[in-house]
């Protein structure tokens, strides 16, 4: 699918003082576009769970498997996605830095 054929706003692809974040079917239509799941998706953002009885920064104690839930949420329309994740996953899309766009 050519990027230019998905269906997201472009006031989404703007910078932070002027954007429109994206609904949660233009999270999916991304999601898709790069051909990634929720968890891959997570693993990429570094979205991460912490297993309980673990010290903070056992990396093993770690997994991305528990950021897929947040993804979800943001493609389920419970919580809005955040302005740098969602600059980070367009980046990687091909949209470029949309931080520097008007």
């Amino acid at each position: 699918m050519d990027k230019q054929n998905l269906p997201i706003r472009p006031e989404c692809f703007r910078s932070a003082a002027s954007w429109t974040p994206p609904t949660g079917e233009e999270i999916a239509a991304l999601v898709r576009h790069l051909g990634w799941s929720s968890s891959q998706t997570a693993a990429f953002l570094g979205l991460t769970t912490h297993r309980k009885g673990t010290a903070w920064n056992d990396a093993d104690a770690r997994k991305a498997e528990g950021g897929g839930r947040k993804v979800r949420q943001w493609i389920g329309g419970a919580t809005a996605i955040p302005y740098s994740l969602w600059a980070l996953l367009a980046y990687k899309a091909g949209y470029g830095p949309i931080w520097d766009q008007e």
